[in-house]
């Protein structure tokens, strides 16, 4: 057998597969900086490999729904014991304009619908917990719909991927390039976001230091 053929790079991928999944929805999930994660990409190749058989659509379903959940939940602890400086400022473009949408989300169609909306944007949903957990939406509330969110969106994205694989079997041969892609562009990305990171630090160094602050219950209530 050829070892460099498709079905011999994702035989060997696959006792790796439900735990590289897990890890990189975890971590998109709860950071500001997840965004250069490819998370929806990630969960249509392995839904498209779950269609011929090479991996386990239940336990990739399994790992992308609890990688999901808990980095958000993760992503709101870590906003729930920060403080204000946390927030992008304006000239962290991509991540502000997330924020800023997904506030205006929230305030249009109500907190929980904007978390649902969210996971399926992305850079949205990755400080969509961390936001959540600033301005102290209870606890209770961001839980129930963020793991719907999660719910919804890691198995959406995965069956469809997987419908995509059973309808035209002959788009196996691509996954190896799809995951090539993915590997090549993450450490462009991952190097942007650490210099996003080290510009923002050096702002928040310069400016007095912040303290947490806290939505209002009424203000709370609205979103």
């Amino acid at each position: 057998m050829d070892p460099f053929s498709t079905t011999s790079l994702l035989s060997a991928a696959a006792p790796y597969a439900a735990a590289a999944v897990f890890l990189v929805l975890l971590i998109e999930s709860a950071l500001p900086i997840g965004f250069v994660l490819p998370g929806d990409t990630l969960l249509l190749t392995a839904g498209l490999a779950c269609a011929t058989g090479h991996l386990s659509l239940p336990w990739i379903l399994g790992a992308a729904t609890g990688g999901a959940v808990l980095g958000a939940q993760g992503g709101y602890l870590v906003g729930r014991l920060g403080t204000r400086a946390l927030l992008p400022g304006p000239r962290d473009h991509r991540i502000h304009r997330a924020a800023v949408r997904f506030e205006r989300l929230a305030t249009r169609r109500g907190y929980g619908p904007a978390l649902v909306a969210a996971r399926f944007i992305p850079v949205a949903r990755s400080v969509a917990g961390p936001l959540s957990g600033l301005v102290r939406v209870p606890t209770a509330r961001f839980t129930a719909w963020q793991t719907a969110g999660g719910i919804t969106w890691a198995g959406s994205a995965t069956l469809a991927g997987y419908a995509v694989g059973r309808l035209e079997p002959g788009l196996e041969r691509y996954v190896p390039a799809f995951v090539l892609v993915a590997a090549l562009s993450f450490p462009i990305t991952a190097g942007l976001g650490y210099l996003l990171l080290r510009v923002r630090a050096r702002r928040l160094l310069a400016d007095a230091p912040l303290a947490t602050t806290s939505v209002p219950e009424k203000e709370t209530a609205r979103l």
